[in-house]
């Protein structure tokens, strides 16, 4: 299993921390058929020597990262690139971590409706969104 982290899609509070098979999941009695638990678990990309990322998604999906909305993520030495749908009169926010610092979110805002943006970009590095 590649180096990982692990979320609750329940808690937005609730910060990632490393998710392995020395560092499993341990679900508590809170956690039942009836009160399932969310969680999600997501690889740690290496940038260059220092700087490691976690891409998180969007907040309040079911699936933070869906291949309906995102064509493709492209890792780099010094960037990671998502190509992704926003369509017209839509706001997409993207959160990631580097080095397990606080959430950060980038925002990918079509909300003028100008057509659907079937080819907007994000860049983890810059922190920016293109819609096109």
């Amino acid at each position: 299993m590649p180096e990982s982290v692990i979320y609750s899609g329940d808690d937005p509070t609730d910060l990632p921390r490393p998710f392995s098979e020395a560092s499993p999941l341990r679900l508590g009695p809170e956690c039942t058929p009836v009160n399932f638990c969310l969680y999600y678990t997501t690889p740690i990309l290496q940038l260059g020597v220092r700087t490691r990322v976690m891409l998180l998604g969007e907040p309040n999906k079911w699936v933070p990262i869906s291949q309906k909305r995102y064509n493709s993520i492209v890792q780099t030495s010094s960037d990671v690139i998502i190509n992704l749908i926003v369509n017209a009169f839509e706001i997409v926010t993207f959160r990631f971590l580097l080095d397990l610092g606080p959430i950060q979110t980038i925002v990918c805002d079509n909300s003028r409706g100008v057509g659907p943006a079937i080819y907007s970009t994000i860049s983890i590095s810059q922190r920016t969104c293109v819609v096109f």
